[in-house]
């Protein structure tokens, strides 16, 4: 019977991404020694006031006599709690780029990977590996770095493979005088099993046997082995990989086969973005440095791999390896607007904050935070133990956008493997009233293991709610604008019940504290000596500038029909609405699973654990009625950018030649309009040399205007103006430049 799986829930929720980034229209002439006439220049006092535990965490430390570290309070040079600058800066400009609809820059590029026998992964990672038959399709080969002119590549030596028993491996080793060759069977990692074998020889012989299975008639290389070592016709060479169970517990579905590589074959060069794919992986593995000082042995590092065309497009070093997503996270961004990445395009918060690009284009920050101190007598919470850890961003039910339903049910995973793959958005921590949740976060993990359990938790030492801090907000040459966005995301707009996530312990609610901003007289100056606008005028004029670029956005976009344009805005965009609804600690209480992490076996229920099973995603934090970003906005590579940009202005281009034109021709006289149309017709020829004496019966202003439309036409039709002339266009030219000085009383030549 299919069971409905359970609502996936976490302590975290994402604030979608769009395909619109604002950029502001003064972007080009931002510049710290470049005053702005209405720039603005002084500072603010800041007072943060905790509402839940606050941990803005100092060094981390080992606890003396204990396997777990601590982490206590951030302290300033006179032993006080305090909050640094970076701290502050970091949340607000984060903030402000997710209400700006600003860039996600900050990303870690990499490649992620799946190693995943479940149901509800069988069509991106086991049909890929296996055939229906559950033969491999994996091939094997040696890897090996190669000189490639001025630089080197990566070359892949193709080979055959076949599989050998542990108790075939166990007499060679007897044999060869390996130590203690039993351990073998022992629960580790392939470096331990070459580390034991090694001084005595890889290399060896055997021959093949075929091992029909009971429920198959058919024989495969499944089924074929290797025997009869360094006694067979067939040279090759051995091949471990890790023990991930104990063989000699006789536990259920122990390895007990390793592998021998033989008959290499003609060696390939590695496309860069499969290298490159497969060293985010395994690049810091102790397998990958153990093989990084033998690259010299024989042909280079045994791996496994996958091909088209011939050609390998994954690589791993276990026969079912860790398999990489066709698109890093970098390229996921990219399809959701290529501008997220894009180091030219700038957004407010770059403005603002700075940005460091490299050479010339790097912008310095016209708004910095000082040091929070805190005020009054510290107080302490009572030091919480837990486990800080949680999903990675490989769990796609979660990280990656779904096609789900109201319930958060989808037929099918969207995951890195597609195309269209996006990633959720920005990640947020919603604001609680209260803490919680570490005893949960902890369970289960590690429960037979004692001291391993340990190493992995942390001790907190928050300080308790309530506590005060005051500090000062810095500005140079800020547009009022500008101002206006850094106030709107330090309160909120003006809303006291909204909260900031700030520092450790944010999944158990710590870190829920409140902005007040306050000026005090002249603190503020602006540049052209005139008024200094309030904080009110200054939101006004951010919130109205992201209605108008918003709605503009939409307007030039062109994916939505009018009726769908006209209800779009940026405060009622879901971006705005899940950000808001994050930041309010009274939509807290009610949340799938209390805003906790799940634990293991809830993953994968989530996930269906049966063919057939629903699956489940990660719902929005709040419900949202309106317009989606998809809805509004075109997903653009660069490519399709510059096509629609070049459309673009070719086609504004073309309306402003058409508006030329017909302003050109409502400004035409009559006598312009009947002549222009004679010369349009077939015989345009004769046309313009009977006007050549039509005009004689003119008045000297319209024989000017006659001659300029005739000589037009000469030109362009004939160029019967320079050069060499017969006789006939001689006197139809005189008679022009008769006609172009009429004013001056000339007569029209027959």
């Amino acid at each position: 019977m299919t069971q409905r799986p359970k609502p996936v829930h976490a302590p975290y929720n994402f604030v979608p991404l769009s395909a619109f980034i604002y950029q502001p229209d003064w972007a080009p002439a931002v510049c710290r020694d470049r005053p702005f006439r209405d720039g603005l220049n002084g500072s603010l006092r800041l007072r943060l006031e905790c509402h839940t535990p606050l941990l803005v965490g100092g060094r981390q430390e080992p606890v003396p006599g204990q396997a777990y570290s601590m982490v206590t309070p951030y302290l300033d040079h006179d032993g006080r709690p305090a909050i640094p600058g970076s701290s502050l800066k970091g949340m607000i400009r984060n903030l402000m780029r997710i209400a700006s609809f600003g860039k996600m820059n900050e990303v870690d590029d990499r490649w992620l990977s799946i190693r995943d026998l479940t149901n509800a992964a069988a069509d991106i990672y086991r049909r890929r590996m296996t055939n229906p038959n559950l033969t491999p399709k994996v091939k094997a080969g040696y890897l090996k770095p190669v000189v490639d002119g001025d630089g080197f590549a990566w070359e892949l030596t193709p080979c055959q493979f076949l599989r050998v028993e542990h108790k075939d491996l166990l007499d060679l080793a007897e044999r060869r005088g390996v130590p203690d060759p039993i351990e073998l069977r022992d629960r580790q990692g392939a470096v331990a099993k070459y580390e034991r074998w090694l001084p005595a020889s890889l290399e060896t012989t055997f021959s093949k046997r075929r091992e029909p299975r009971q429920r198959s008639k058919q024989t495969t290389q499944e089924h074929e082995k290797a025997h009869d070592l360094d006694g067979g016709g067939i040279s090759g060479r051995l091949v471990f990989t890790g023990q991930p169970n104990d063989a000699r517990r006789n536990q259920r579905k122990t390895k007990h086969l390793e592998f021998v590589f033989y008959e290499p074959g003609k060696p390939l060069i590695v496309d860069e973005r499969v290298m490159r794919a497969f060293l985010h992986i395994h690049g810091e593995t102790e397998e990958w440095r153990f093989w990084e000082q033998r690259f010299d042995e024989y042909l280079g590092v045994p791996v496994f791999y996958l091909a088209e065309a011939g050609q390998p497009t994954e690589i791993g070093l276990t026969m079912m390896f860790r398999l990489a997503y066709r698109h890093s996270i970098g390229t996921a961004l990219d399809h959701t607007h290529f501008g997220h990445r894009d180091p030219a395009t700038r957004d407010l918060a770059a403005l603002v904050f700075g940005d460091a690009n490299e050479g010339d284009d790097g912008l310095a920050g016209r708004a910095s935070f000082g040091t929070a101190r805190l005020l009054g007598e510290r107080r302490d919470l009572s030091p919480i133990l837990t486990i800080l850890n949680g999903p990675k961003p490989s769990y796609f039910p979660a990280y990656i956008d779904q096609d789900h339903n109201a319930e958060g049910l989808v037929s099918s995973y969207r995951t890195l493997m597609d195309e269209e793959a996006e990633l959720r958005g920005w990640k947020r921590y919603p604001a609680r009233s209260h803490i919680g949740g570490f005893e949960a976060n902890s369970a289960g993990l590690g429960r037979d293991d004692g001291d391993k359990n340990d190493k992995v938790k942390t001790r907190l030492h928050p300080l308790a709610a309530g506590a005060v801090f005051e500090g000062q907000l810095r500005l140079h040459n800020l547009r009022p604008v500008e101002l206006g966005a850094l106030l709107w995301c330090l309160t909120w707009g003006g809303n006291p019940d909204l909260r900031h996530g700030l520092g450790m312990g944010k999944p158990f609610g710590l870190g829920s504290v409140s902005i007040s901003v306050f000026s005090d007289e002249g603190a503020l100056t602006r540049n052209d000596g005139g008024p200094v606008p309030d904080a009110e005028t200054c939101i006004r004029l951010f919130t109205e500038e992201m209605e108008r670029a918003y709605r503009a956005a939409v307007v030039e976009n062109g994916k939505a029909d009018e009726a769908v344009r006209a209800r779009a805005g940026w405060a009622e965009s879901e971006q705005l609405v899940q950000l808001i609804a994050m930041a309010d600690p009274a939509r807290a209480p009610g949340q799938p699973g209390s805003l906790r992490h799940m634990d293991l076996p809830q993953f994968l229920k989530a996930r269906g654990p049966r063919k057939g099973d629903p699956c489940a995603a990660l719902l929005p934090y709040a419900p949202f009625a309106g317009i989606a970003d998809r809805d509004l906005f075109h997903r653009w590579t660069r490519k399709q950018w510059d096509d629609a940009e070049a459309a673009r202005i070719a086609a504004a281009e073309h309306a402003k030649a058409e508006a030329e034109r017909a302003a050109a021709e409502a400004a035409k006289s009559p006598l312009q309009r009947r002549l222009d149309a004679d010369l349009a017709g077939p015989d345009a020829e004769q046309q313009a040399t009977a006007w050549l004496t039509k005009a004689k019966a003119l008045g000297p202003q319209e024989q000017v205007e006659v001659g300029q439309i005739l000589r037009a036409f000469y030109q362009a039709r004939d160029k019967k103006w320079f050069g060499k002339l017969s006789q006939k266009q001689k006197v139809k030219v005189a008679a022009v430049k008769a006609l172009l000085s009429a004013e001056e009383g000339r007569d029209v030549p027959e």
